[in-house]
């Protein structure tokens, strides 16, 4: 899988940090385009799509996952959020390898700036058909 604007199958697009408490502008600079693309390649390497069916290929999920200063997976934070189609079987097949990717490839640490953990410690991330960044 691939992420770009054009390319036929699932993506993955990195929305917002989840700030800890409701704020009107956050206390830390967003990631730029380089780093969102950096890291949302650090997840597609791991994103296996081989036994989805064609109904969990088709989901659009979000995922929220929440880091450590290392920039390693924390297991347990890893949970969906929404689902904006597909049905329930569909989301969880879909979850499960969104799941997995995090998990193989936050082991040793996704691909992010660790001098700036405020702004990656705690993410949403979709997963979907639309092949664009949110």
């Amino acid at each position: 899988m691939s992420v770009s604007f054009v390319v036929p199958a699932l993506a993955l697009a990195l929305l917002l940090p989840v700030p800890l408490v409701a704020q009107t502008s956050p206390p830390f600079d967003p990631l730029t385009r380089a780093e969102i693309k950096a890291l949302r390649q650090g997840v597609e390497r791991c994103w296996n799509t081989a036994k989805l069916s064609r109904a969990a290929l088709e989901a659009d999920i979000v995922v929220a996952v929440s880091l450590r200063p290392d920039g390693t997976v924390i297991e347990d934070s890893i949970a969906l959020i929404k689902s904006r189609s597909g049905d329930d079987e569909a989301v969880a097949q879909a979850y499960d390898a969104a799941h997995r990717a995090l998990l193989g490839c936050g082991k040793t640490g996704l691909p992010v700036p660790l001098d700036e953990y405020a702004t990656w410690r705690e993410l949403e991330m979709s997963f979907g058909n639309s092949g664009r960044t949110k």
